[in-house]
């Protein structure tokens, strides 16, 4: 799965990671994704009205847990860390600090990159937060300011209010503006309510793929 073009003794060209786990990597990142989530739910702590940073941190520490107990990165032969409130630098400006990520598995050689996770509240009665889903989340994907060196990564939405259907019908139309290939496809394979959009990416031409999970936090 490995795609390394160029190696020298000074400098390697870097490796799309996605593309070197695999779609069983990536599998398995969002079925640990998953299972954190229905481990977190059952703590019954989210409410409706927790902030997102809240939820990440809950949810952070299942996902550590599964991740290091299980030693699921064994499992596609990969040293990957989780690892909240990453940095990336790729489009960091002179001043300020570089654009952070919520969530993603770091390569531990960090110039290999990382499959992000944005995470955003959602609620189908509140139109601004259906709007920074998009603007202040998906976008950040395609314009590269993040997962710049990985072909496909994740946007979790923490549902508080609404229909999960009804919540991505609402956000189609929005999508259509960020450099769309394909808008939300329902994964029907997948059992738990996972979507798949595609994407061109401003700062390389490249098809960036994006697994939309949505957490459903009302009942």
């Amino acid at each position: 799965m490995s795609s390394i073009k160029n190696i020298t003794a000074s400098n390697s060209v870097p490796i799309d990671l996605a593309k070197r786990i695999g779609e069983k990597g990536v599998g398995i990142i969002l079925v640990t994704m998953w299972l954190s989530y229905y481990d977190l739910k059952k703590d019954k702590i989210v409410m409706v009205d927790t902030d997102e940073d809240s939820i990440t941190v809950e949810w952070y520490a299942k996902i550590y847990n599964r991740w290091t107990e299980e030693n699921r990165a064994a499992q596609i032969n990969t040293r990957l860390i989780p690892y909240n409130q990453y940095p990336d630098n790729t489009l960091k400006k002179k001043k300020g600090k570089a654009p952070t990520i919520d969530f993603c598995f770091r390569a531990w050689d960090k110039n290999e990159g990382y499959f992000g996770a944005e995470c955003k509240r959602l609620r189908s009665d509140q139109i601004p937060l259906i709007e920074e889903y998009v603007e202040n989340g998906v976008k950040r994907y395609t314009s590269g300011k993040y997962s710049s060196k990985s072909s496909a990564s994740a946007m979790i939405g923490y549902v508080q209010q609404g229909k999960i259907v009804d919540i991505v019908e609402l956000l189609k139309p929005i999508m259509s503006t960020a450099n769309l290939e394909e808008n939300l496809l329902r994964m029907i394979l997948e059992k738990s309510p996972q979507y798949r959009s595609r994407h061109i990416r401003d700062l390389d031409n490249q098809v960036i793929t994006l697994y939309h999970l949505f957490f459903d936090f009302v009942a």
